[in-house]
């Protein structure tokens, strides 16, 4: 097994005496609140899932690719922004001895990104797309709960374009999509999968949609929770879309609050029908009798707007994909 892939250490010996394996001291320590040990069978049921995600991504033409677990805390605040609750709530941050601030990546699209550019710079003539997976630990400091840990298992893929040219940008959507309902389907649970899709339009429709959401909250200030107000007051209006407060959403899904939908130009709405068309498409090559995909537009559906933003390309819209079943099980952003 290659460095760039991981590597394992295997340490053999005869067991150590009962008194040493089951000291008082280390049967008194418990995994760290929010993290978890995971034994058989549910070890091998994340291994079965991994191995279908792994085929899914490798059938679309992606290849591995390994990033460390620590990066340099800019790596993060630079792609999701210091205002975004990931940054400035659930990150694990830490100075290593020369005073270098780091972080245990709290997703990998930044890290792989990151490495991406630096091979890139060493190998000017890398063709594109280039397209590559991922799976392994990710932490984040959230409130622990049911099915939601301090550190989890992600898979995700990554493709790299020319800001020019190439493939039609609903084409490398539909393709993302297809890499995870295949994964679905392989996993039994793509039937009962609705798929919820919004157009998150380029930055001049979002400029144009922060300043009349701007001007809704304002006289609605007082209803906000405290993170919103803090938000709306320093003009990161666009991260109140991200809260997961009732109070928050109750003011979003108002009939009385302007939707990104109505501020995006007409290139940006002509691109988002032939991104529908091109993931509707997909799915029905897969649709095996009784596992049809339900595609609705969720005009409230984000994550993260200032995350998904081009900017080597700001006339291209973005889109945000979001699959459902019981709950959240995957999700996408151009």
């Amino acid at each position: 097994m290659g460095a760039a892939a991981g590597s394992m250490a295997l340490r053999v010996g005869r067991p150590a005496p009962a008194s040493r394996r089951c000291c008082g001291c280390v049967r008194h320590y418990r995994a760290v609140r929010g993290m978890r040990d995971v034994f058989p069978p549910e070890t091998r049921r994340l291994a079965y899932l991994r191995a279908q995600a792994v085929a899914a991504a490798e059938l679309a033409g992606y290849a591995p690719v390994s990033t460390p677990l620590l990066e340099e805390l800019g790596v993060f605040t630079h792609a999701l922004g210091d205002g975004s609750d990931v940054v400035s709530k659930e990150m694990y941050t830490l100075a290593d001895r020369r005073g270098t601030q780091l972080c245990l990546r709290p997703e990998n699209t930044a890290g792989v990104a990151r490495a991406f550019g630096n091979a890139s710079a060493l190998s000017a003539a890398r063709a594109l797309p280039q397209r590559y997976y991922y799976h392994g630990p990710m932490f984040r400091y959230e409130r622990p709960q049911r099915g939601r840990y301090r550190q989890f298992e992600q898979f995700g893929v990554e493709r790299f374009d020319n800001a020019e040219g190439g493939e039609a940008p609903p084409l490398r959507d539909a393709e993302v999509v297809g890499v995870a309902a295949h994964f679905l389907q392989a996993a039994g649970v793509l039937s009962g999968v609705t798929l919820q899709l919004n157009c998150l339009g380029d930055g001049a429709a979002r400029a144009r949609y922060s300043e009349a959401l701007g001007a809704y909250l304002a006289p609605r200030a007082s209803q906000l929770s405290a993170a919103s107000q803090q938000r709306l007051e320093r003009g990161s209006v666009l991260r109140i879309l991200d809260s997961k407060s009732a109070a928050d959403s109750a003011l979003l899904s108002d009939p009385a609050a302007p939707l990104l939908a109505d501020f995006l130009g007409a290139e940006a709405a002509a691109q988002a029908e032939a991104t529908t068309a091109a993931i509707e498409a997909v799915l029905s090559e897969l649709g095996a009798e009784g596992e049809r995909v339900s595609v609705v537009a969720n005009p409230r559906l984000v994550r993260g707007l200032d995350y998904y933003t081009d900017t080597q390309a700001p006339q291209r819209s973005s889109t945000v994909v979001s699959a459902r079943s019981e709950r959240r099980c995957c999700a996408q952003g151009v």
